[in-house]
C-alpha cells in the first residue's frame, strides 16, 4: 500500500498542562512540606509522545482538544514551534487538561490528571481526520482520552494498513473492549502496568519480577490480534515479547534527575524506529537512548531529546 510521504506518525491523545512542584521528597498522606520550585510545562502523554516522535525525526500530526484559555494558546504555539501538524486540534468547551506533578530530589514522581477538554475528544473528531489516519504509518494512543475514541482511531489506522501502538496508561478500571484489542499492533506497558493489565483480563495475579510471565499470559489470552508487548523496565531496560520472540535490551547508564515523560519519550522514539523498519534490538536501543536522555533533565517537554542527541548516545554508549 502506498502511504503519504508527509505524515508518518499520528497521535490521537491528550494535551495536559503540567503544573510541576519540586520538593526534597514526596509527601506522605497528612504531611505538609516546603517545596523547592514550581513551573508549568506543556505535557500530557499524547503531547509528550508527539514531541518525542517529532524530535526523533518523524513527521507527526496531532488529533486532540484544548480549551479556550491561556493553556490552550500555549499548546497551539508549541505544536507550531515543533513543526507538528495541528489541523485536527480543536477548541473544546471545558478548560485545557492539567497534570499536577510532584517530583522529589531522587527523580521519582507522582501525578494527578484532571482531563478537561481531553474528555471531549470524540469518535466524531476522529472521523473528521479519517483521511489522515488512513494514510498513517503509525498511530500512537494512550488512555487519557475516551476509550471509544481510541477504538475508532485504531480501527481507521489498521484499515489503512498502519500500526497501532497503545500505551495502557492510566490503567483502566475495566478491561479494554475487544474491538480495541483487535486493532492494536503493540501494547506498551511498564513493569507495574503489565501485571495490572493481566489482572484486568481475569488472569492470575503476578508478582513483581514476573513481567515476562504476565506479558506471555496476556498474549495467550488476547490471541493473534496482538503482535507483541513492549515492557519498559526503567533502569533495567526494556523487553519485547511476542509469541515467537523475547528480546531484552539493557538501559543506558545515566544519572536520573526527573523521570517525568521518560516512558512517553521512549514511545515516541519507538514509533520512529518502527516506521523506519529497524529490527527489534536496534528499535529498542533507539527508544532506550531517547528515554535515558530525558531523565537527565528537568521537566517533561523540555527534557525530550533531539535525533542528533540520540544518535550520539547510541554511538558512544
Amino acid at each position: 500500500m502506498i502511504k503519504s510521504n508527509h505524515i508518518e506518525i499520528v497521535v490521537v491523545g491528550s494535551l495536559n498542562m503540567d503544573l510541576v512542584v519540586r520538593s526534597p521528597h514526596l509527601p506522605i498522606p497528612g504531611e505538609t512540606i516546603i517545596g523547592n520550585s514550581f513551573a508549568t510545562y506543556e505535557g500530557g502523554k499524547g503531547f509528550n509522545q508527539a514531541i518525542a516522535a517529532r524530535r526523533a525525526g518523524g513527521q507527526v500530526a496531532f488529533v486532540g482538544k484544548v480549551g479556550r484559555d491561556g493553556f490552550g494558546d500555549r499548546f497551539v504555539a508549541a505544536l507550531d514551534r515543533e513543526g507538528i501538524s495541528r489541523d485536527f486540534v480543536t477548541r473544546g468547551k471545558n478548560s485545557t487538561g492539567i497534570g499536577n506533578v510532584w517530583v522529589g530530589e531522587d527523580g521519582a514522581n507522582k501525578i494527578i490528571v484532571v482531563p478537561g477538554t481531553n474528555n471531549e475528544v470524540t469518535p466524531e473528531d476522529v472521523e473528521a481526520a479519517s483521511e489522515l489516519l488512513a494514510s498513517a504509518w503509525v498511530l500512537l494512543l494512550q488512555l487519557e482520552i475516551p476509550i471509544a475514541t481510541c477504538t475508532r482511531a485504531a480501527q481507521l489506522v489498521r484499515r489503512g494498513g498502519g500500526k497501532v501502538l497503545l500505551t495502557a496508561a492510566p490503567v483502566p478500571t475495566q478491561p479494554l473492549p475487544s474491538e480495541l484489542f483487535e486493532a492494536i499492533s503493540l501494547l506498551l506497558v511498564n513493569e507495574t502496568e503489565v501485571r495490572q493489565m493481566a489482572t484486568l483480563l481475569g488472569l492470575p495475579a503476578f508478582n513483581e519480577g514476573q513481567e515476562v510471565e504476565a506479558g506471555r499470559a496476556i498474549l495467550a489470552q488476547v490471541g493473534s490480534s496482538l503482535e507483541g508487548i513492549v515492557i519498559t523496565l526503567g533502569s533495567k531496560g526494556a523487553l519485547w515479547l511476542s509469541t515467537q520472540q523475547v528480546e531484552h535490551i539493557d538501559s543506558f547508564k545515566v544519572k536520573a534527575i526527573d523521570t517525568t515523560a521518560a516512558g512517553d519519550t521512549f514511545t515516541g522514539a519507538l514509533a520512529v524506529g518502527l516506521q523506519r523498519g529497524l529490527p527489534v534490538p536496534e528499535l529498542l536501543r533507539f527508544a532506550n537512548a531517547a528515554g535515558a536522555l530525558s531523565v537527565t533533565r528537568e521537566g517533561a517537554y523540555p527534557s525530550i531529546p533531539f535525533e542528533a542527541e540520540i544518535e550520539r548516545l547510541l554511538a558512544n554508549g
